[in-house]
């Protein structure tokens, strides 16, 4: 059985649907076309990857499906275009998801937009009727559960078909309805960067007039979501609309990647060319609560794991225990070059940051006090606030700190001062930190700190247990809201005198990873220790930093694909949220670590499992996000959590 999902940690919902694009089944390979092959060899497993994305699907159970486009890799013209077809509804057939399906029009399956530098042709009456013929209208609306959704033939946008004047009189109709519900769902991106993308000679998206056309109505309508694909690679914007602002997601293949795109990322390739980066591939999860969409992406990969996936929830208010430190920027655009299977420049933003920063399930987010004043980061780490995550501003040095609370004080919730004149403020620095009325975060900068295997010391960021002494009775002289920001030592094994909590101020344990073979030990360290002292966990850094003095493997690689420690933060920071642990006991013989709390019982390894590999109860392989039913599985190494 392919990749499965538990959702024992998430909240129950009141229904659930799926949007998966770009599945691209590939006819037989060995009867398909040979150069097709020789230029992509995952070609000859697209088949396969899709069997395995709809198993997953299935196996979910969903009210609905919506396929965003594309379900072959042929497409309208070839000569295996019909064959390919009847053989990917095949695939869903029989997993018996046919009738759940509703298909949205891509170019793989009625033909290109009307641009004349398309590598296809446009799309015809006569392939527009194929079309009909076997999945249906290319436009149409429903309801359900109290929620309207609608499907729009986004390549017969800016066309002389009678198809698109048809479309665009439904389309007014449809918008002038003023419920606040409306999910909108279409191949092609309106834009990637931002409206002013170029349109003529740009693959992947509508163009003018048409873009321009919608994205007005669209503002004054009532949007909630707007789904695209077509690009095989996600991002994440906001459009302003009546009342408020809709979320527009476009989505991943669960097939491919395109080559192109990964020049966002400061990294290598991924292999083909960029093509076949599996990490990145999966679908939605929507599941709606109360009239509200939750939206989960399930990663599938390369379609052959048989990991049964914890699903955990998103970030926000309720997901207060862990932190990251940007210590990259958490945006940063680029422009693809001029190369098929575009004529311009494509501009593109790199969202991998913002959008798994929320998957991670982070509740604090540390950044610099610089980006506050940079327009393009300072929108999204705003919306960060408005999703129910706390920013926490970092200023070196008091002056820093004064500049930043007079500038931006509506725009972080705490803000960190770095200490560089000494751990201990005087008497003068104390009154200024009084001054800068705002809630605080109390961080000392110890240069000296000698480091075996490195020429020169380096820098210690944060309190160790034994400066606290002399500290707290300094911290009620600097404001009435202060936290303390600890130095994490999470390299031996943890003991019971490592949770005792060291002081009864608010504290933060800030965590610096090293290499990624011990990244999930730390992190899962940290977190405990960090329960035990009811504050969060502050992890750095976010993604690798492999070219610079210190190199460190972070939640993230190059790639902004997670890693080991990102899966381990994940799983075990959820499993404390539901556990909510008030008792702790630790057998240091196995470093086992029992929690108790409102909602159960959890044990974690944080270095291996010992003795109790045949307990009862869920089991946890938190580097790898998988979950066992039954006992811990043979092979399964790294931190392990047992929830009973």
């Amino acid at each position: 059985m392919p990749i499965t999902c538990d959702q024992h940690l998430l909240p129950a919902s009141d229904w659930d649907f799926v949007v998966v694009a770009d599945t691209h089944y590939f006819a037989d390979p060995d009867h398909a076309d040979a150069d097709a092959i020789a230029e992509f060899p995952s070609r000859r497993v697209q088949g396969e990857r899709a069997a395995a994305v709809w198993e997953t699907i299935a196996d979910l159970d969903p009210t609905f499906i919506v396929h965003m486009g594309d379900l072959v890799q042929e497409f309208p013209g070839r000569p295996d275009f019909d064959r390919a077809q009847q053989e990917a509804l095949a695939q869903i057939d029989a997993v018996g998801l046919r009738d759940r399906i509703h298909f949205v029009a891509g170019n793989h399956d009625v033909g290109d937009k009307p641009d004349p530098t398309m590598p296809t042709h446009a799309v015809t009456e006569q392939d527009l009727t194929a079309h009909e013929e076997r999945f249906g209208s290319t436009y149409t609306q429903w309801q359900h559960g109290g929620l309207r959704f609608a499907i729009l033939n986004s390549q017969i946008l800016n066309s002389d078909l009678p198809a698109a004047g048809q479309q665009q009189a439904w389309l007014e109709e449809l918008l002038s309805v003023g419920e606040d519900n409306l999910i909108l769902f279409l191949h092609l991106p309106l834009y990637l960067r931002d409206a002013q993308d170029p349109h003529l000679g740009h693959y992947d998206t509508v163009a003018e007039p048409a873009r321009g056309h919608l994205l007005r109505r669209l503002r004054h309508s009532s949007l909630q979501h707007l789904f695209a694909a077509h690009v095989h690679f996600r991002f994440y914007d906001r459009i302003g609309v009546s009342g408020g602002a809709a979320h527009h997601w476009i989505c991943a293949s669960s097939c491919f990647t395109r080559p192109g795109f990964g020049q966002v990322f400061a990294a290598p390739p991924a292999p083909e060319r960029g093509r076949d980066d599996t990490p990145k591939l999966g679908f939605y999860l929507c599941r709606v609560r109360a009239g509200k969409l939750d939206v989960h992406f399930v990663p599938t990969g390369d379609g052959c794991s048989t990991q049964r996936r914890a699903l955990t929830t998103i970030s926000g208010a309720n997901r207060q225990r862990l932190g990251v430190t940007l210590t990259q920027p958490l945006v940063w655009q680029a422009q693809v070059p001029m190369a098929y299977p575009s004529l311009v420049r494509q501009p593109v933003r790199n969202d991998y940051p913002w959008l798994l920063l929320r998957e991670v399930g982070a509740g604090l987010v540390r950044v610099p006090c610089e980006d506050l004043g940079d327009s393009t980061q300072q929108s999204r780490l705003q919306w960060l606030r408005q999703d129910g995550l706390q920013l926490q501003a970092v200023a070196v040095g008091l002056g820093s700190a004064a500049q930043t609370s007079a500038a931006h004080a509506d725009a972080f919730d705490r803000l960190e001062v770095q200490l560089t004149d000494g751990p201990f403020p005087n008497a003068v620095q104390q009154q200024q930190l009084c001054e800068l009325d705002s809630p605080l975060a109390l961080c000392a900068i110890v240069p000296g700190d000698h480091i075996a295997g490195k020429q020169h010391p380096r820098t210690r960021v944060g309190y160790r247990a034994n400066e606290l002494v002399q500290l707290l009775p300094i911290v009620s002289k600097c404001g009435p809201d202060v936290t303390i920001v600890m130095y994490a030592e999470v390299q031996q094994s943890l003991t019971s005198a490592a949770l005792i909590v060291p002081a009864t101020q608010a504290l933060q344990l800030r965590v610096s990873l090293d290499d990624e073979e011990t990244a999930p030990t730390w992190i899962t360290r940290a977190l405990i220790q960090a329960a035990a002292w009811n504050a969060p966990v502050v992890v750095e850094p976010f993604i690798d930093l492999d070219r610079t003095m210190d190199g460190a493997s972070g939640l993230l690689d190059p790639l902004c694909n997670p890693r080991r420690a990102f899966e381990t933060a994940r799983v075990l920071s959820a499993l404390l949220e539901h556990v909510k642990p008030e008792r702790f006991e630790v057998d240091a013989s196995e470093e086992r670590i029992e929690m108790s709390g409102t909602s159960g019982r959890l044990t974690v390894w944080p270095s291996a499992a010992g003795d109790q590999a045949a307990a009862s109860g869920r089991w946890f392989h938190l580097a790898s996000g998988s979950v066992d039913q039954t006992q811990m599985p043979v092979g399964w190494h790294g931190p392990v959590a047992l929830l009973q």
